[in-house]
């Protein structure tokens, strides 16, 4: 960690001495999106969600992040939030703190971060992404037995941050943000814990071709997918598939279908209420080996909020289950979404479904707003 410490100063001094002359300030700039890189240090801790793993969990993980990114600066882009939006590929290494059992994790994930009041000095951003992780000391019933967050090699990364930025020059800019994290597999492999790591981060990112940027009302004009209705449903299906138990090869289809009422309460944020069904074959095979005829169907009830951000929209529901005759793990559930708007009707997600602190799975859904 001292290494780290070190290195941000570094590079501080370093992005001062090669700041570039100042930004082309020609109208056909103004549309062309500015790329940056971005590197940062991160601290945290692990959240003992489980008392399964609450001694595992005293380490304070620490890593690097590496990130490139577009700054979309044209109409269309500030129509999507009224704001300018960054999106960007993030690379990240993290050491858990604890070699024997957790290992170091690599990430590679997708984000869309949009800015407040970017045209200050001082400004805010929001960041929501996903991708995947590859953890080099997983799950083993002799070698690592401890080790029940994660028990496959590959897993999903789910992660927000907030950021507070202040542009030191026009290229450099120094980041402070809170990140959370989350890592697990979905439920494709057991043990699946999942680790859950706050970080605090510090870094600084370096503009290219700073952009330059005009005054723009925040009126919508129904581009690119916008849609001005303040209330609307929408109707979405998802499959995945899991082992009926943990270590077992052999995967049984989950189908799922859900209806949803939605509310719009400001320029970023949706209240939304509906129906799930899910078919869990899972379950049914479950039940076949105990020689039970149990149903595997469920239904349940389920409120949330959407968080918007452009085409993407991160969601956070919490449901009941109003019909289950094979007993759930827990009577209620946790179910986090990220989605992308393909137009103003159809959208696709990817969803993670959880009983409290232990992940269910993961699936891939397809939807339609009407």
């Amino acid at each position: 960690m001292r290494r780290v410490a070190l290195l941000l100063p570094a590079l501080l001094l370093f992005g001062v001495a090669v700041a570039a002359p100042p930004a082309d300030t020609t109208a056909k700039n103004n549309n062309r999106p500015a790329f940056s890189l971005g590197l940062r240090s991160h601290y945290g801790f692990i959240i003992p969600h489980s008392s399964t793993i609450r001694d595992v969990s005293r380490s304070s993980p620490w890593g690097l992040e590496l990130d490139a990114a577009l700054l979309l600066t044209g109409d269309r882009a500030w129509d999507y939030c009224f704001c300018y939006p960054r999106m960007g590929l993030s690379l990240s290494y993290f050491n858990y703190a604890n070699p024997r059992v957790l290992g170091n994790g690599y990430t590679l994930a997708y984000y869309v971060e949009p800015f407040m009041s970017y045209r200050r000095r001082l400004n805010f951003s929001f960041r929501a992404g996903g991708g995947l992780a590859y953890l080099d000391t997983p799950y083993h019933p002799v070698n690592n037995p401890t080790n029940l967050f994660y028990s496959a090699p590959l897993s999903f990364l789910l992660q927000v941050n907030l950021g507070l930025n202040y542009r030191l020059s026009p290229h450099l800019n120094l980041r402070a943000a809170g990140y959370y994290s989350h890592i697990s597999n979905g439920g494709m492999r057991e043990p699946n814990k999942g680790i859950n790591f706050p970080t605090a981060s510090l870094g600084l990112d370096y503009t290219f071709r700073p952009p330059v940027l005009t005054e723009r009302s925040r009126t919508h004009t129904g581009q690119m997918g916008t849609d001005t209705r303040k209330n609307y449903f929408e109707a979405a299906a998802g499959f995945t598939a899991k082992p009926a138990n943990p270590g077992e090869r052999q995967r049984h289809p989950i189908v799922g279908l859900l209806g949803t009422y939605h509310r719009t309460v400001s320029r970023r944020s949706v209240l939304h209420g509906g129906a799930a069904w899910e078919s869990d074959w899972t379950l049914k095979e479950r039940a076949e080996r105990n020689n039970e005829t149990t149903g595997f169907h469920r239904a349940s009830l389920l409120v949330g909020h959407d968080l918007l951000i452009g085409r993407f929209e991160f969601s956070q529901a919490v449901g009941a289950y109003v019909y289950s005759p094979f007993r759930a793990r827990d009577p209620v559930y946790q179910r986090y979404a990220l989605k992308f708007r393909l137009n103003r009707r159809l959208f696709t997600a990817v969803t993670l479904k959880a009983h409290r602190q232990v992940a269910d799975y993961l699936d891939g859904r397809i939807g339609v707003r009407f």
